[in-house]
């Protein structure tokens, strides 16, 4: 198990080292684009009677010249645990015991988004975007989603920022259960604030609701609050709190057991409609 963490920290690692390289910036910058790149990197590792492994890495890259700005974000969480079992052999009064090592993945989820933004007149804006998610453990295999729209920067300075949009949607997903591809048309409200604290810190806020038009009941929703304290120019150190909502969350194949046992049927049950991730990670502005 620590040597398939270690590949894919390796892996991760390697990405990131690429995104954040020094002269795509400059050369950016001489086409007028002026780049910023922040990276998460957070790891919790456990030994003994039972091992676990968290990784988990995001990578968010902003870009702005003149009225426009892009940005790029990427990250992931993947947990693996270990649980050992023991067996006796021999006597109560002389035996031996065996160990044995059982690993398996967990918790995993991945994302990708995508997002351009021009201003049209003072604090108003058009948007433009897509997203991508991966979390087979809260029954999702693939969800695709383009959105666009308006908003309006209502606060910007260098304390208190503070904007909503509001966009539409189509939205393509592909569930763990069988079943067949949902592409449905939905709307999108965010809010995403931003608050300094100290000289050093400053808390972050942000909403993202999706409803999905073609079955009102399908609410989903996206709130995470965050708070990140400097340590110098380049590290911080970041604290977050995510919790993710589905109204009508997707479903997932259990065996089904007659008698006690199992015939190789299965039925689709439903999964929780909250799922929440807290987070510690160092953030390595480039």
């Amino acid at each position: 198990m620590g040597g398939t963490v270690t590949r894919i920290s390796s892996k991760l690692l390697a990405i990131l080292a690429l995104v954040a390289w020094n002269p795509v910036t400059v050369k950016s910058q001489e086409n007028g684009w002026t780049w910023a790149d922040a990276a998460e990197l957070s790891f919790v590792w456990t030994a003994g009677n039972a091992s676990t492994n968290t990784l988990g890495l995001k990578n968010v890259l902003t870009g702005a010249a003149g009225k426009s700005k892009v940005s790029f974000e990427v990250g992931g969480i993947r947990t693996q645990s270990s649980m050992k079992n023991r067996i006796a052999n021999g006597t109560t009064a002389n035996f031996t015991v065996t160990e044995t090592s059982e690993s398996e993945l967990t918790a995993a989820s991945y994302f990708a988004k995508s997002r351009y933004d021009l201003s049209i007149n003072g604090s108003a804006y058009w948007f433009a975007g897509s997203d991508w998610n991966r979390n087979t453990f809260s029954g999702i295999n693939n969800r695709l989603t383009f959105v666009s729209g308006l908003g309006n920067q209502f606060v910007d300075t260098d304390e208190f920022k503070f904007r909503t949009d509001l966009g539409a949607t189509y939205t393509i997903q592909d569930n763990v259960a069988a079943g067949p591809t949902d592409r449905f048309g939905g709307v999108r409200f965010t809010y995403d604030l931003e608050r300094a604290v100290t000289a050093n810190s400053k808390v972050t806020s942000k909403l993202v609701l999706d409803e999905n038009l073609a079955n009102t009941d399908d609410l989903r929703g996206d709130w995470t609050n965050a708070l990140t304290v400097a340590m110098n120019s380049r590290l911080a150190l970041k604290t977050s709190a995510q919790l993710l909502f589905d109204n009508q969350p997707s479903f997932v194949d259990v065996p089904l057991l007659e008698g006690g046992v199992d015939l190789g049927n299965t039925v689709a049950a439903e999964l929780d409609k909250v799922d929440s991730v807290f987070t510690v990670a160092l953030v390595m502005n480039f």
